[in-house]
């Protein structure tokens, strides 16, 4: 092995290319020095592109994965300055591609608006991969039955997301990273653990849509009534025993659904919350009912107890 060490990194490649390949790497990797020269060659990168990403169909035509995004203006850079970065970049792509069962190509994948990952036989996906980052055109991203024990801090990345949906999954938190989505409008987190909703729960300015139904609250932060767009919030069936007044400062809220929880009566402000349509506070120890719908006199609001 000594002499291979004096190699030039070229001469390395081209060695590779008279032997078995596969066992010429396997033999580099035992050598760092060796190692490090092989893989600063561009030409080690372009192999990997043609081994791993070549797709063959029905018809065996054979589809070239890393060539669809090589005439992209965005893309063309990339794959023309450096191919290990270019291939990290599909690598990244593939591993969300494999956790969510997709059979699309990866640049149909990479400009998809919409993804949802849904428990099935033969995907045993058990987190959402921190490679999503990279799918920066994402509008709408859903988990169902999936038991995720977090959700990644790349999450920040996908300043595009209008939609969060999480069905199910066995989250316990909402990390800090998730109130950095500026554009998010809706965010659904029901069936989970959730013991508490961070305060910084009032960065979310557009929402207009809080479902967190079925979780184990205790407390609603003050900061919720910051939300000033809300038009719909789900707090039912938690462990609630009281509402701070602040929600009263929810102008634009129609809909309030707290229904299976343990409260006996309501901020007084709550009755001037004149676009409010719907109450609901079905299951839960209210002490005067009567009291509730007099708060509410001034307003065409539909009430369940």
């Amino acid at each position: 092995m000594s002499y291979i060490n004096k190699l030039d990194a070229h001469l390395l490649f081209r060695l590779g290319i008279k032997l078995d390949f596969n066992t010429f790497l396997s033999l580099c990797e035992t050598n760092r020095e060796i190692y490090r020269k092989l893989y600063r060659q561009e030409a080690i990168w372009q192999y990997y592109l043609e081994k791993d990403f070549i797709d063959i169909y029905d018809d065996d035509e054979i589809k070239n994965n890393y060539l669809e995004f090589t005439d992209k203006p965005e893309f063309l850079p990339i794959y023309n300055k450096s191919k290990r970065e270019y291939y990290i970049f599909l690598c990244k792509l593939n591993i969300i591609r494999i956790c969510g069962g997709y059979k699309a190509s990866l640049y149909v994948l990479f400009n998809k608006k919409v993804l949802n990952f849904f428990y099935h036989e033969g995907n045993p996906i058990r987190e959402i991969p921190k490679e999503i980052e990279i799918l920066q055109n994402l509008n709408s991203l859903s988990l169902a039955r999936i038991p995720i024990r977090k959700i990644p801090r790349e999450i920040m990345c996908l300043q595009n997301l209008n939609v969060l949906a999480l069905f199910d999954t066995g989250i316990k938190e909402l990390p800090q990273e998730l109130f950095e989505l500026k554009n998010l409008e809706k965010l659904a987190v029901s069936f989970g653990h959730l013991c508490n909703i961070p305060n910084e729960i009032n960065k979310l300015q557009k929402l207009k849509i809080l479902e967190l139904m079925r979780n184990d609250i205790k407390d609603i932060p003050k900061e919720i009534g910051q939300l000033k767009n809300l038009t719909c919030l789900s707090l039912s069936t938690n462990a609630l025993k009281r509402i701070p007044v602040e929600i009263g400062n929810l102008k634009k809220l129609e809909k309030l659904d707290l229904s299976g929880n343990n409260l006996q009566t309501l901020p007084r402000n709550f009755g001037k919350m004149y676009n409010l349509k719907e109450l609901d506070l079905w299951y839960n120890p209210i002490k005067n009912p009567q009291y509730i719908k007099y708060m509410f006199r001034k307003s065409n609001i539909n009430i369940t107890f």
